[in-house]
């Protein structure tokens, strides 16, 4: 089976993108803002929510750079709950693409109701709670960093007859626009930071090229509890070049990774060496200079 369209899994940290971008498109937050992270433990909705580091204030840019799930929650509080499951669903999350393969599942997401739930929302603005298809993620970091335009994912690109003529010819289909061309070109500058800088994806950096991205360790649901395991994990990296006109997008998952179960540890550097040779082999220019090395005498 195509596990991309057949199977789904909890994304993590990658969902962060979408309540930032929907809550930027919706003018709650702006960049300049700071948001207080509690230095790591915050107590919300009578649950207490946890960042792997503790943080104090940091930017909005910088809560996806260091991937807090504090930051995100405050972010998302700034959103009505009609509004974000319309943002949701908009992205195209809980729906099928529509890709011509065969078995695709539309994956799980809250139902407006389910959101009347503040805990909830917050769960799902860092990625639990909600069960997407590796397709669905790609499609929705396409449309968060193309400009704004949900894409329609397809596979073939033309069928022929025995006589060499075009039967068929497949075309980009644009099905909708999720956000403004500003807000796709603030988000490309804010995954940047996440690779370029000091966060989460260093090791997803591609010489000569400017890459965006966004890691995602998950925890796995554990079969028949329906409860979180305390070891299980899926290790996620979704990352995209050149970062300022994007041509190339990859989603790497690693199901139940050993050792280092972070995505910007296992699945970034997978990134890095599929999406050096994929832009090569497609031809992609380098947009930054490599430093040749220094010839010897």
């Amino acid at each position: 089976k195509n596990r991309s369209v057949t199977d789904c899994f909890e994304p993590g940290a990658t969902f962060k993108v979408f309540p930032l971008a929907a809550a930027l498109e919706m003018g709650a937050v702006n960049t300049e803002e700071k948001v207080f992270c509690e230095n790591g433990a915050y107590r919300y909705a009578g649950k207490v929510i946890h960042d792997t580091h503790r943080y104090g204030w940091l930017t909005v840019p910088e809560v996806l750079k260091y991937s807090s799930n504090i930051g995100i929650t405050k972010i998302n509080d700034r959103m009505e709950a009609g509004r974000f499951h319309e943002m949701i669903r908009a992205f195209g999350f809980g729906t099928r693409t529509g890709i011509e393969l065969q078995g695709e599942v539309p994956g799980l997401a809250p139902s407006r109701t389910g959101f009347d739930s503040r805990f909830r929302r917050a769960t799902v603005s860092f990625g639990q709670g909600i069960s997407l298809t590796p397709l669905q993620v790609a499609t929705a970091m396409s449309a968060a960093v193309n400009g704004g335009k949900v894409m329609k994912p397809y596979v073939v690109r033309e069928v022929l007859d025995p006589e060499g003529k075009i039967v068929f010819r497949g075309e980009p289909t644009e099905l909708r626009r999720v956000l403004s061309p500003r807000t796709s070109a603030t988000m490309r500058e804010i995954l940047g930071k996440v690779v370029q800088e000091d966060g989460t994806g260093t090791q997803a950096r591609i010489k000569g090229f400017l890459v965006g991205g966004k890691t995602g360790p998950a925890q796995k649901v554990e079969e028949g509890t329906g409860k979180y395991s305390p070891s299980k994990r899926v290790a996620s990296f979704i990352g995209f070049l050149p970062l300022h006109d994007p041509e190339l997008l990859i989603l790497v998952v690693i199901d139940e990774p050993r050792g280092q179960v972070y995505g910007g540890v296992g699945a970034a550097p997978a990134f890095n060496q599929i999406a050096g040779k994929t832009a090569d082999y497609l031809g992609i220019p380098p947009t930054e200079a490599v430093a040749s090395a220094p010839s010897r005498a």
